[in-house]
């Protein structure tokens, strides 16, 4: 490998530590107010010096996992406990510059993958004790969902949304949660939503032609505590 090559490799790898850290670390947390922090996201990335660009990188992590946004294939929505929708959220290259890359996590496989049993919109409920982000490992999905399933044979089925919300009992009546779904076969980041409120949700939206393992995270910045959480889905036979 040639130098240059082996320095982008280095800054590769550079990158996948940073994005571990699953759902942001709080700016306060890289010592860096929050004009620093922007000074260094924003620079270009090609020409900055390359002392700078590790610097960038944790930088641009630390921005695009403390904001809400939804990848540019897909839509998402911020919905009520009555499943109402609420709030539209951004796509990736709406909110962020043209040469910022979508997050990609080691792929993170689990068990516990929610299987229709018919052709209603389908709820699963969970307990689940939400813990603040880790800086060192990303937060486990507590379930995964296919958005297509058995293809080519009679049980065939596609899911058009995915829906998950969650409330508590006695946590503060402030208290607050995080999501986002990944693509559990390549890692890829699919969105994200930060300070969810109480009974409060996230619906996204899938093409009838998709074809993804969707995990779903969950976690805190206020208090860990024991959170009830729903995740719902539509289902469509061809």
């Amino acid at each position: 490998m040639n130098k240059m090559g082996g320095h982008y490799e280095k800054i590769r790898i550079f990158m996948l530590s940073v994005l571990v850290c699953f759902l942001a670390i709080p700016a306060s947390a890289m010592n860096e107010t929050t004009n620093d922090i922007e000074k260094y996201a924003y620079m270009e990335f090609e020409t900055a010096p390359q002392v700078l660009q590790p610097k960038m990188l944790e930088a641009r992590s630390d921005i695009i996992f403390n904001t809400s946004w939804i990848a540019d294939d897909l839509n998402a929505y911020v919905i009520d406990e009555e499943g109402n929708i609420v709030e539209e959220l951004p796509h990736f290259s709406e909110v962020f510059p043209n040469d910022w890359d979508i997050p990609v996590f080691p792929v993170n496989k689990i068990e516990r993958t929610v299987m229709p049993l018919d052709d209603e919109i389908m709820q699963f409920t969970y307990d689940e004790w939400l813990t603040y982000p880790s800086e060192e490992y990303v937060t486990p999905p507590f379930c995964t969902v296919s958005t297509l399933d058995f293809p080519g044979t009679s049980a065939e089925y596609h899911v058009r949304w995915i829906a998950t919300n969650a409330t508590y009992t006695v946590l503060p009546s402030d208290a607050t949660y995080n999501l986002a779904y990944t693509d559990a076969d390549t890692g890829r980041t699919l969105g994200s939503k930060i300070y969810i409120g109480k009974g409060a949700g996230l619906r996204v939206e899938f093409p009838y032609d998709s074809d993804y393992r969707v995990n779903i995270h969950a976690s805190t910045f206020d208090q860990p505590g024991d959170w009830i959480i729903f995740v719902g889905f539509q289902m469509e036979r061809p």
